[in-house]
């Protein structure tokens, strides 16, 4: 879980993958906001899908950007940067989740950016 951020700063979000099982798996990052009263958790932003094919068994260049940013002017996603136009709830956590068994391995980190 993210840290409690002033609302309206931005983020940046960092996926490193460092191996994967090269099929037909994906791979997505969502990020999303607790509510205050239930706690439960509502999507906010999810990125593109990353096919585990397209990478290859030991991908060379596989660390992903994401940036979420109030008034950001959104990209589609090229050059494994992808820019969305929201502001950073309050609290919040980023999920990645797997479409199946395989072995993947990554990190994940983020970096709060004020605007």
């Amino acid at each position: 879980m993210g840290p409690p951020v002033e609302y309206g700063n931005g983020l940046w979000i960092f996926l490193d993958i460092t191996a994967t099982p090269n099929n037909a798996e994906t791979l997505q990052l969502w990020v999303e906001a607790q509510d205050p009263v239930s706690g439960k958790w509502a999507p906010v932003a999810n990125f593109p899908t990353i096919l585990a094919s397209s990478l290859g068994a030991t991908p060379p260049f596989a660390t992903f950007l994401y940036h979420l940013y109030p008034g950001a002017v959104e990209t589609v996603a090229q050059a494994q940067q992808d820019v969305q136009s929201l502001a950073v709830p309050p609290v919040w956590r980023a999920r990645v989740a797997h479409s199946g068994g395989g072995s993947w391995t990554y990190t994940l980190s983020a970096i709060e950016k004020n605007i």
